[in-house]
């Protein structure tokens, strides 16, 4: 039996890679994408080679093997959809692949809603391994708030990018799908998303996605999104320089985690000629890094935490949708706005923020808007928050404090704030807790806090009375420092600053 030298060598080098897997020629549990006419030249006009030898490839593999990508001279240009429906794998053995400039993935079509590189629509799936280059800049001009803009077209196109698991746009649903690992691959200058997972209608779920041990870099997009997930994992990727969220729980997830994650942003770092040469260097996007956690409150989330992560420049915002859940754990410095955002108006109960250390950010460490359920706030530690370097002001209140707090219009809800510890760093911020005026209303509970501001303690109240205190000869003015229980909890109305 004769072979050739390509087959020789892919059979020795798979072996290495699956040890124990003896590969021989015309073995269709591994297939090389270059046996099929893929070109890895780098150039735009070998996208149509390679997209066709990218589904001979999926067709021809046996199910549970495997489809590389080995490296070549250049990228694999691609410009095309591709799904996956049987359970494989995609594994980059050097290879790169790269969107074409002015993709057909995004462009010259009536409804660029629900275009991904790869769609995979099968249990037992993974991706591994491999460079994906999305070229957004070749693509995309501009984001404006939450939506993306086609280079060029008028109109928007959420919900595209590289990678979407489960049946967003599809018409035709089957069974829940489970056992799919999205890891050890980079992605670089996302066109839109790099890992949707979405099921579109319907009751169906995703069990077991592991999203882990990713690069993502330069994005523009939400690089990562869980929507109708059960028991799946977001861990040990690295986000640097996401041009919009990083990470988000969509809706209908449960007993999911978000941890041990990486998040930097620096906007004085960031090549914004990628997005759209009109914008200014040193320019702030909004949502820039954000990790979000809820969306819809008729679907909520339930148990999906965000834990022990590491942000810089980036915040946490947990909003509408989002029911017995924690955020705890995480180190936030630097962020972008606020530390931490807490806003849920209806329908958010059994959640909790707790042992999180947030400093230096441009806004307050902990921003606790209207509640409609109890929260607990315990154990985190924030220090000189509300630099105001980027803005002086949030939602239009200058709040000059490491804490604010709404208070909540909704009888029995409220914060209860224990054993927190608030320091001003160099004389930033003014206060430890700034309050809103509602918040006589329905006050927080406060236990064992220790808060203290940069301002002057001429305005000391030494009342352990109801939250706000009454003012002692300060001209309605609320001190700096409250002496409660065992703590000194540094105050300020809002209307005082």
């Amino acid at each position: 039996m004769s072979i050739d030298r390509r087959s020789f060598i892919k059979a020795g080098a798979l072996a290495g890679v699956f040890p124990g897997h003896a590969v021989s020629a015309g073995d269709a549990s591994v297939v090389d994408v270059r046996d099929f006419g893929a070109v890895a030249d780098g150039l735009d006009a070998s996208a149509h080679l390679n997209d066709a030898a990218i589904d001979k490839a999926l067709a021809a593999v046996l199910p549970y093997g495997t489809v590389t990508f080995p490296s070549g001279v250049g990228e694999y240009v691609v410009d095309a959809e591709h799904f996956i429906t049987r359970p494989v794998t995609l594994l980059g053995t050097g290879g790169r692949l790269r969107l074409k400039a002015q993709s057909a993935l995004f462009h010259d079509h009536a409804n660029p809603w629900a275009r991904y590189l790869f769609h995979l629509r099968a249990s037992d799936v993974s991706v591994r391994d491999l460079v994906i280059d999305g070229n957004s800049r070749n693509n995309f001009a501009d984001i404006s708030g939450a939506r993306y803009f086609v280079k060029g077209e008028p109109g928007s196109t959420f919900g595209v990018g590289i990678l979407v698991v489960g049946f967003y746009g599809a018409a035709v649903r089957p069974d829940d799908l489970s056992n799919i690992a999205i890891a050890g691959n980079t992605f670089v200058d996302a066109a839109g998303s790099c890992v949707d997972a979405f099921v579109q209608g319907g009751l169906k779920r995703i069990h077991g996605l592991r999203v882990s041990d990713n690069q993502f870099k330069w994005g523009q997009g939400v690089q990562v999104a869980f929507s109708h997930c059960a028991n799946s994992l977001c861990e040990g990727n690295v986000f640097l320089h996401p041009y919009f969220a990083c990470f988000q729980f969509y809706y209908s997830n449960v007993n999911c985690l978000f941890t041990g994650n990486m998040v930097y942003v620096n906007s004085s770092e960031i090549d914004f000629a990628r997005i759209d040469p009109t914008l200014r260097a040193g320019a702030r996007l909004k949502f820039n890094g954000e990790v979000r956690v809820g969306r819809i409150a008729a679907s909520p989330n339930q148990q999906c935490d965000v834990v022990n992560n590491s942000l810089h420049g980036a915040t946490i915002d947990v909003v509408e949708g989002t029911q017995f859940s924690r955020i705890e754990g995480n180190a936030i410095h630097k962020g972008q706005s606020v530390g931490i955002s807490y806003q849920i108006a209806r329908g958010g109960p059994g959640n909790s923020i707790k042992s999180n250390k947030i400093t230096a950010c441009d806004q307050p460490g902990l921003y606790l808007a209207d509640t409609s359920d109890p929260v607990l706030v315990e154990g985190n530690e924030l220090h000189g928050n509300c630099t105001k370097i980027l803005s002086p002001s949030y939602g239009g209140r200058e709040l000059d404090a490491n804490i604010f707090v709404f208070g909540p219009t909704t009888p029995g809800a409220g914060y209860t704030l224990q054993r927190n510890f608030a320091r001003a760093v160099a004389g930033v911020p003014k206060y430890g807790m700034v309050f809103s005026e509602t918040i006589a209303t329905h006050a927080p509970v406060m236990r064992d806090n220790d808060f203290l501001g940069s301002g002057a303690v001429a305005d000391c109240i030494t009342s352990a009375g109801v939250i706000p205190p009454v003012p002692v000869a300060t001209g309605g003015r609320y001190g700096d420092l409250l002496s409660y229980s065992y703590s000194d909890d540094a105050f300020a109305a809002e209307a005082t600053l």
